[in-house]
């Protein structure tokens, strides 16, 4: 711990009382440190202490929770010493919070863009006009739709993800020093979840706000925060650099959450590694999607179409490659899952014309079951959340997602790329290439 802390917690334990006086411990000689302008996760299974955490640092506890021992700082003020008046002057003002559940957070009763200015009138930071004016652009930065309409309706009225984005845009009103956010991306769709994440890290670099982040996100407790801290049974039990804790764990904890993170996705526990795996500046190592299909040889084949090469993939922004990434991950995700012992081919190209990457995963086999052919376009209409929210990045990239199911299934999406990518490619000879499109068409 450093002076240079903007949050400092230091054995810090909470324990429950039950009917009976009986006392739970919650959370155990907790050491803790979010610093200026940098991001610390908090990582664990549910009833690891995460939220507890949390609701100690923001003065939150239930009356059934007390401190027993520890301090937290936030710069030289003691918060645990605040009363209930203190604690008015600080909330809003220098920790703005998200809590975890948006349907229960706003007030039935009161308009969206009342719920956002309550801060700034409470503060007196700005009269009702300017208030109006602050209120869309918080919820224009937050990704929310036409915001001069949001701001008129009720909480009803909008969807959970909206609700979600609004909270956020609550908390951070009054750009406080410190965001405490409890599971603020988990009610959104991995466009918005971007959008969202990438403000963050702006009003990080802009005002120097330090975020205590709980989630039980991997993928994006190892992309963005500085630090993490992983807890299980309100104890610590590893902590550090995010890059370092994720592919270098020094306990079994880190590697655990993996793979339970796996398990509840579906996906391939190698696929959630090569997500994370991160260099030594923590920051996600740009995905392969040629390790991925070689990894799934009997499920999956990937042939590269000219100009277009594995080598001229990874000099795509971060932004395309993870887009593409989950588009074979996709695509053999639900090849396995509805037409087993079938491989999928998949295709990238380039159409030179509007300038788009041209990417196909197709099943040629004539007898997928009439079940998944009838319900194939559901997956992108709605009811197959990942493809829905694969559909819903590209079109924000000014790209697109369709599914066909005759004569064969097939995805097929568009993503708009910098032509310059494709040149100039040092490596092209070792890329698996399958020639042009006329030729591979008339394969």
């Amino acid at each position: 711990m450093t002076d240079s802390s903007l949050l400092r917690i230091d054995g810090l334990s909470v324990a429950y009382t039950h009917r009976g006086g009986a006392s739970v411990p919650a959370v155990s000689e907790l050491d803790l440190t979010v610093r200026p302008g940098s991001m610390t996760a908090v990582v664990g299974e549910s009833g690891s202490g995460k939220s507890t955490t949390a609701n100690a640092a923001i003065g939150l506890l239930p009356p059934s929770a007390r401190v027993a021992n520890g301090q937290i700082r936030l710069g030289d003020l003691d918060l645990l010493s605040l009363g209930t008046s203190g604690w008015r002057g600080v909330r809003g003002s220098q920790i703005g919070y998200v809590p975890q559940d948006p349907g229960s957070s706003l007030n039935p009763l009161q308009t969206i863009g009342k719920s956002v200015a309550e801060a700034l009138r409470i503060h007196r930071r700005a009269n009702r006009a300017e208030a109006r004016a602050q209120v869309i652009e918080l919820l224009d930065r937050v990704g929310i739709d036409q915001p001069e309409k949001r701001a008129d309706q009720f909480p009803h009225e909008l969807s959970g993800g909206m609700r979600q984005r609004v909270l956020i845009a609550a908390a951070i009103a009054l750009r406080p020093r410190l965001l405490i956010a409890d599971e603020p991306t988990s009610a959104l769709d991995v466009t918005v979840q971007k959008q969202v994440l990438d403000l963050l890290d702006e009003l990080r670099a802009e005002t120097g706000m330090g975020v205590l982040f709980i989630t039980h996100d991997l993928a994006v407790a190892g992309e963005r925060a500085d630090e993490v801290v992983v807890m299980q049974g309100g104890r610590i039990v590893e902590s550090g650099h995010a890059g370092r804790v994720f592919s270098d764990p020094a306990t079994e904890s880190p590697a655990r959450l993996i793979a339970d993170a796996a398990r509840r996705s579906g996906v391939e526990l190698r696929e959630v590694l090569t997500m994370l795996r991160s260099d030594d500046q923590g920051t996600v190592i740009d995905p392969d999607i040629d390790r991925l299909v070689a990894a799934r040889g009997d499920t999956a084949e990937l042939r590269y179409l000219e100009p277009v090469t594995a080598a001229a993939l990874h000099r795509c922004g971060a932004l395309e490659q993870t887009t593409i990434y989950r588009f074979v991950q996709e695509a053999i995700t639900n090849a396995v899952k509805h037409a087993p012992g079938q491989k999928v081919t998949i295709k990238v190209g380039f159409d030179e014309a509007d300038g788009h990457l041209e990417l196909t995963a197709s099943n040629p086999h004539t007898g997928l079951a009439p079940a998944f052919r009838a319900g194939a376009q559901q997956l992108v209409t709605g009811s197959g959340l990942g493809l829905l929210g694969l559909r819903e990045r590209m079109e924000a990239m000014g790209g697109d997602l369709t599914v066909t199911t005759t004569p064969e299934f097939t995805l097929r999406a568009r993503i708009p790329i910098d032509a310059d990518v494709l040149t100039d490619d040092d490596s092209a000879g070792t890329a698996d290439t399958a020639g042009s499109h006329d030729e591979q068409e008339k394969a």
